[in-house]
């Protein structure tokens, strides 16, 4: 019979003082978080956060046998004193992505999501831009890049709410990109939003959905915005969700350059009230994303 309680004694007295053995010690750790007699007394030790957790976090999802063990440990600590760091959540969910354990990321992500902002996990999250960005997968990710800022600010207009604004600098740019994973079933659906600014250059910017893991070719896309548009301009595209090889699907906006020379962009632009309906819904509740 396993003493699993003076296995983890053992283990956290080793991590506490030499922290490089945690690669030796992990295969000892993930035996115990995968068994239902000792899991507890690990969760009990996480919960106190010894200083070798979050290389706990990052190296467990490695040397597991079911992808689901970490989300225990997630939901033990939700509700305690020290809820799971968003690096450590980030890090399993693109775990999962990477595996195309879409269904089960999703539902990791939105059980770990606060109470509060449950309202917005609609078809599209956080499309009014009002929450802070948390970096995960599920949320919007702004990558970085040069020659560009990306940010989320006090609308122009209305100084109590926010809105995505994006600054081209003079000269040539590399823009990565801002992206969120969603989760659509399949059938036809409509991207709506709303847009004003400047931008100078040969191309523009244009908002793309492809399926995740799949070919680069777009579901949909919006038409390219470049120039001019002043005051507030909606937009809408439709597109649809194919039956097969699309079970999670990417929202991105990019920079529709072809070559180099179409990276030569200057200007700014705000977008706000983005939102993904599905064709027969006829009046959307603007701002929620649903």
């Amino acid at each position: 019979m396993h003493d699993y309680g003076a296995a983890i004694r053992y283990a956290d007295t080793i991590l506490r003082t030499r922290p490089e053995l945690i690669d030796q010690v992990m295969p000892t750790l993930s035996q115990i978080a995968e068994s239902k007699d000792a899991g507890s007394g690990l969760s009990d030790l996480l919960a106190a956060s010894p200083p070798w957790r979050r290389q706990f976090f990052e190296l467990l999802p490695n040397v597991i046998s079911d992808a689901r063990t970490p989300l225990y440990f997630f939901l033990s600590l939700r509700d305690t004193a020290t809820p799971p760091s968003p690096p450590a959540l980030r890090g399993y969910l693109d775990f999962l992505i990477r595996h195309t354990f879409y269904e089960l990321a999703y539902y990791t992500w939105l059980q770990l999501l606060p109470a509060e902002q449950l309202g917005n996990a609609g078809l599209l999250f956080n499309g009014s831009f009002e929450l802070a960005l948390s970096g995960l997968p599920f949320d919007w990710v702004i990558s970085s890049g040069s020659g560009v800022t990306a940010t989320i600010g006090a609308r122009p207009d209305r100084d109590t709410e926010r809105a995505l604004f994006i600054e081209f600098g003079h000269g040539r740019v590399d823009f990565q990109g801002i992206s969120q994973i969603i989760m659509l079933s399949p059938g036809t659906y409509k991207f709506q939003g709303r847009y004003r600014g400047d931008i100078a250059g040969r191309r523009g910017l244009r908002w793309r959905i492809t399926c995740a893991g799949a070919a680069a070719t777009p579901i949909g896309e919006s038409p390219m915005v470049v120039g001019i548009v002043s005051p507030w301009k909606d937009f809408e595209f439709s597109f649809s969700v194919p039956k097969a090889d699309c079970r999670a699907q990417y929202v991105r906006l990019a920079l529709d350059a072809r070559s180099a020379s179409e990276q030569f962009v200057s200007g700014s632009i705000w977008y706000d009230d983005l939102r993904i309906v599905r064709a027969e819904d006829h009046n959307p509740d603007p701002g929620t994303g649903r």
